[in-house]
């Protein structure tokens, strides 16, 4: 045989074998990036609308629908998870029922919106997969030693914002004192008094009109009403040199203030939104979960239990996920939320999003030129070809090439 033609025979295949694993390579990556433009897509600016006024295929068809009102959008909000519009909320602030379920609270605090942002977390059969985040978030703010001190725990309250009264602009059971025919008004008593959120007073709530520098509240077995900004010299002296105030009942039925008799006010039952000192309010609850636990650190157990609480907390003041699933599903939605910050620059985000909507100068089009990305993709693909093709052959040449002896003197 031809061992000339046998050389070329191997080389062929040599060759076809690098062409294709090039290919494939080449492939495998205008695969990948055509994936990745395929999140693009769920982004549309229908015509007649401004560029910042993009449908977003989530949230937006139903919070905001005159962005989403073309063919095309409406195609790609199929299957896309209802958004919620409470009431007392602009139109802007609809709660998405994923993210401002724990990022924006006061967005979701209507019962329809708690309901959604429910489901969102179940998965479908009623169980939760979601307490493998909790030894992550746990370690995120715990020490080296891996517990938890006084210190770690009032921080990782507070920012995931367990036992803030955010939701406080929820209705609560409130009292209006209504002057009778011929009462005494002194002191202008007769206003609302909203719930306030989080603190109690010999066992029962307080009520506080902010406005009018008033709070009512129980002590030595009846109800007064007396100046709001003594309240936190209340606090610091419990009550020490406390007078009897401007207005006060006889005790009723029972020491609920519904049932408080007074001589110059009838007691009307209201639903207004909660006044919340938030700082103190939340300090105080989050304070009084560490000493009921009472020890110097928190191990793993111990942060379970104190979650627990911070359920039995929120449950006793009204306010919503107020069961151990539904805060351990909180964190781990903010754990879960958190994690992309660490790997993303904010304003590079943002100026990247600018250029991205500079980009683009068409209505009824995605918000960027998918046609450059795939233009790109196909150049790079031909190109991996032509190298993969071209180093074969000078491999093929320079290498395997018989050398053909030279005439020589002999």
């Amino acid at each position: 045989p031809d061992p000339i033609s046998a050389h070329h025979k191997k080389s062929f295949f040599i060759m076809k074998s690098k062409v294709v694993r090039t290919s494939s390579y080449y492939c495998a990556i205008f695969c990948l990036v055509s994936h990745c433009t395929s999140s693009v897509l769920s982004s549309v600016t229908c015509p007649g609308q401004n560029k910042s006024n993009y449908c977003d295929c989530a949230g937006d068809c139903t919070g905001q629908p005159q962005w989403c009102a073309c063919d095309e959008a409406q195609e790609c909000c199929r299957g896309a998870t209802p958004a919620v519009l409470c009431s007392e909320q602009p139109k802007e602030n609809y709660c998405d029922c994923e993210g401002d379920c724990t990022q924006q609270p006061a967005w979701c605090a209507c019962a329809e919106a708690r309901t959604c942002c429910s489901d969102s977390t179940n998965n479908g059969d009623g169980s939760d997969n979601d307490e493998s985040f909790l030894p992550l978030a746990f370690n995120r703010y715990s020490g080296s030693d891996g517990s938890m001190d006084h210190e770690e725990w009032k921080i990782f309250v507070r920012e995931l914002k367990l036992l803030s009264c955010d939701d406080a602009t929820m209705m609560h059971p409130g009292v209006k004192l209504v002057l009778k025919d011929g009462g005494d008004n002194y002191a202008d008593c007769d206003v609302e008094y909203p719930l306030l959120f989080g603190e109690r007073w010999n066992g029962h709530e307080v009520y506080v009109n902010k406005t009018n520098d008033r709070i009512l509240m129980f002590r030595l077995g009846s109800w007064l009403v007396t100046g709001y900004h003594w309240w936190p010299d209340f606090k610091r002296t419990s009550g020490e040199g406390m007078g009897g105030g401007f207005q006060s009942s006889e005790l009723g039925a029972t020491s609920s203030i519904y049932d408080s008799n007074w001589a110059n006010y009838d007691v009307i039952p209201i639903q207004v939104k909660a006044e919340c000192e938030e700082d103190y309010a939340e300090k105080n609850r989050t304070d009084s979960i560490w000493y009921d636990i009472d020890e110097s650190f928190f191990s793993y157990d111990h942060f379970l239990t104190a979650l627990g609480k911070v359920a039995l907390a929120r449950k006793e003041n009204d306010q919503d996920r107020n069961t151990i699933s539904e805060i351990h599903n909180w964190i781990a939605h903010n754990h879960a939320e958190e994690e992309p910050t660490f790997c993303h620059n904010v304003d590079n985000d943002v100026s990247m999003i600018g250029s991205i909507s500079n980009n683009e100068d068409m209505s009824g089009s995605i918000n960027i030129k998918v046609y450059d990305i795939f233009m790109v993709t196909a150049i790079v693909f031909a190109c991996g070809i032509f190298v993969g093709i071209s180093s074969v052959k000078y491999r093929t040449t320079a290498v395997h090439t018989p050398l053909i002896p030279s005439k020589s003197a002999h």
